[in-house]
């Protein structure tokens, strides 16, 4: 019947544009939201901090200076560089959304991805791997010499946040500008 192909055809579609198209090209997450190719290029180029006018993938690959990252590349490598379902469960009465936040299987991404934002990618996880082991040695050292864990929950503080600074006037902090109610005093 029509309505069963309307059905099965609305299985496929993308949980971003609502296209059909990209069928076999598309991926999905655990929860089966699909995804057509070019919507995961934009959004995993968001978590990557890449923006199309900026023409190329640099400052998402290995071998960049932190400080030249975008912070969207900081927040997602903090978050451990996994690319989530974006797709939108239900809207909230405040103006919030409640997504599916499943992971989508790297090797699907692999096929789907411009080769410069699926180095982006790579480099997002190698660097939260990285950041993930040094974090184990911390804990392993704070355990054997309590003396420690000052000095590296500073440093941990820093690779979490390294636009983040402490207000020079009222010692407040860290801070990142982005999350500041009163730029003024800070």
């Amino acid at each position: 019947s029509s309505s069963e192909s309307a059905a099965r055809d609305s299985s496929k579609l993308c949980c971003i544009c609502g296209d059909s198209e990209g069928g076999d090209s598309a991926v999905s997450c655990a929860s089966e939201h699909h995804m057509c190719s070019d919507c995961l290029q934009g959004h995993v180029s968001h978590l990557l901090g890449i923006r199309e006018a900026e023409g190329n993938s640099a400052a998402a690959e290995e071998g960049v200076d932190d400080a030249e990252r975008s912070d969207e590349w900081l927040e997602f490598v903090a978050a451990g560089a996994q690319v989530r379902c974006p797709a939108v469960l239900r809207l909230l009465p405040h103006g919030g959304s409640e997504t599916c936040h499943q992971p989508i299987a790297f090797a699907a991404l692999r096929h789907n991805l411009s080769d410069a934002t699926f180095r982006g990618l790579t480099a997002a996880r190698l660097r939260a791997a990285e950041t993930n082991g040094r974090r184990d040695e911390r804990t392993r050292l704070t355990a054997k010499f309590p003396d420690l864990k000052d000095s590296l929950l500073a440093e941990e503080l820093r690779e979490l946040m390294p636009t983040a600074f402490e207000c020079p006037s009222c010692s407040f902090g860290p801070i990142q500008h982005k999350n500041c109610s009163d730029l003024r005093a800070h």
